[in-house]
């Protein structure tokens, strides 16, 4: 995707806009999103299509949503993104947004709607031919390993252990990765959104095994049935709840990835034998 700005230079200063740089590219965007300095009150008319527990709601008003972005609870939003259609260049059809913000928002609140955008748009973007998942993921010989959790779950103790545990694993991100059906394999790609650790690459790798992480007493695998495997890999994904059709096509994608890659629940405790222990399970 490609944002068009001229008035919030500061983004350039933010230490977080560096994970973004490693993924600029001259390839041409899915979609665009206009920067302008605005704002966009809900109407009387708008109707909650999917309200968050934080900073976000997305809404509908004369047949088109609207998310708007807020830095805190209830208060009025920073943030608006107004999709503007969609139009053709270079032969290739483009989705358009337009994005109002507050000139007097903070740099950290721009960032952090920069973030929530992107990612918004990249599960819209990738419909069914993906996913944007909270995990792990790590180039591993010529394949590449996912390890998958909710927040807490252990991703980032989990890359340091492993790290920590023998020759250098290339990490591709150690928090969120897109996982992308390509021809008659899916890849794993790193994501400009990383972790504790700030790891990110721009590169995808072929995607052989994901694992479910869950802190224990003691390192263990298990054997899920792809249902299971299907239903713990929801709820790690950016599930669109917003969008009836892209959510029945995020679970479309979560079954079938499940009957063609291999899932296993991975059990283990934080000490440094984990990431061995791992290490000879995804190679077993």
């Amino acid at each position: 995707m490609e944002f068009r700005s001229r008035w919030i230079p500061e983004l350039g200063t933010d230490s977080r806009m560096s994970a973004y740089l490693k993924f600029v590219t001259n390839k041409y965007p899915d979609a665009v999103v206009t920067i302008s300095p605005g704002h966009a009150e809900a109407g009387a008319g708008d109707r909650v299509v999917y309200d968050t527990p934080v900073f976000w709601r997305v809404t509908a008003c004369r047949g088109q949503e609207v998310l708007r972005i807020s830095s805190q609870r209830n208060k009025p939003p920073c943030g608006v993104l107004i999709p503007e259609g969609k139009g053709i260049r270079n032969g290739r059809k483009v989705r358009r947004y337009r994005l109002l913000m507050q000139r007097q928002a903070p740099g950290a609140s721009l960032i952090q709607t920069l973030d929530l955008i992107s990612r918004q748009l990249t599960v819209t973007l990738l419909g069914s031919s993906g996913l944007l998942l909270h995990a792990a993921g790590l180039a591993v010989g010529e394949g590449g390993v996912a390890l998958a959790g909710s927040s807490g779950a252990g991703k980032t103790t989990m890359t340091r252990l492993l790290r920590g545990s023998g020759p250098e694993i290339p990490v591709l991100s150690d928090d969120r990765i897109v996982l992308r059906r390509s021809g008659s394999r899916w890849l794993l790609c790193g994501t400009p959104w990383p972790g504790e650790d700030r790891l990110a690459a721009n590169r995808a790798v072929p995607l052989k095994k994901l694992f479910i992480l869950r802190q224990a007493k003691s390192n263990g695998l298990a054997s899920l049935s792809p249902s299971g495997a299907a239903a713990a890999l929801l709820r790690c994904t950016f599930a669109p709840w917003w969008d009836k059709k892209l959510m029945e096509a995020a679970l479309g994608s979560c079954a079938r990835l499940c009957r063609e890659i291999p899932v296993q629940e991975f059990s283990f405790r934080n000490t440094k034998d984990a990431g061995a222990w791992l290490r000879t399970a995804w190679t077993a």
